[in-house]
């Protein structure tokens, strides 16, 4: 599963922040890891760095669980570092947006996982969502 960072400098936000890709064993991976956010209240990942992910031109996201939901922020001093933080409430909540990718990536499926932020996460089965 590809990691974009698409911005429209021409346009307002919203920024996306884009996990895509083919294959429903990536989406499980994700769908597992978030399971694990949602049952912790100090647990943080590297989602670039999980089995079947790679991010496009150095884009990375690293998710925490945390008090209050502030969604995806750029990381100071970067251009495509990100950070993601949720609630383990809010955490659950992703946990369940995933399920419907983890049995089936359509081409033409896609779901907004967070969008609290500044810039919104998307998981898609193609980058054309």
């Amino acid at each position: 599963m590809l990691l974009e960072y698409l911005e429209d400098p021409d346009s307002q936000p919203p920024r996306v922040l884009l996990a895509y890709g083919s294959d429903a064993r990536d989406a499980a991976v994700l769908r597992r890891t978030v399971e694990q956010l949602a049952a912790s209240e100090t647990y943080d990942v590297r989602v670039d760095q999980l089995p079947g992910f790679q991010g496009v031109d150095g884009c990375s996201l690293a998710a925490s669980v945390g008090p209050v939901d502030s969604g995806v922020e750029r990381l100071a001093g970067s251009d495509r570092a990100f950070r993601c933080v949720l609630s383990p409430a809010a955490w659950k909540r992703v946990w369940g947006l995933l399920e419907p990718f983890e049995n089936n990536m359509n081409p033409n499926g896609f779901q907004f996982l967070s969008d609290e932020g500044p810039i919104e996460w998307i998981i898609s089965g193609d980058r054309g969502w």
